[in-house]
C-alpha cells in the first residue's frame, strides 16, 4: 500500500510525494511548475488540479493501491513558500 499526505488550505491542495516515489511510480518529466519542491529536492508537492491526477492515474494503471491522510491548514499552507517544481532530468 502506497501512503501519502494530502495538504490542503482554504484555496488549494497538494499531494506530498517523495522524489524517489515520483521516479519509481510515475514520470517526473510531465509534472508542471504548478507543483512545488522542497528545498532539499527530496519531496514534491503535486498540485491537485492536474499533477496529482497524473500521478494517481499512473498508480492506477499499474494496479497499485494507495491512500492518503489529509492535513488541513486554516491559513496559507507552507507549501506556497516553496519553489515551483522544475524537472531537471536527475537520475
Amino acid at each position: 500500500m502506497n501512503e501519502f499526505i494530502f495538504h490542503e488550505d482554504p484555496s488549494h491542495g497538494w499531494l506530498e510525494v517523495t522524489m524517489a516515489d515520483l521516479r519509481r511510480l510515475s514520470t517526473p518529466e510531465v509534472i508542471t511548475g504548478f507543483s512545488y519542491i522542497s528545498d532539499d529536492g527530496q519531496t514534491v508537492y503535486l498540485e491537485e488540479d492536474d499533477d496529482m491526477g497524473t500521478f494517481i492515474a499512473s498508480l492506477q494503471a499499474q494496479g497499485l493501491e494507495y491512500q492518503w491522510q489529509k492535513r488541513f491548514y486554516n491559513g496559507d499552507c507552507f507549501i506556497r513558500n516553496l519553489r515551483p517544481y522544475s524537472y531537471k532530468g536527475e537520475s
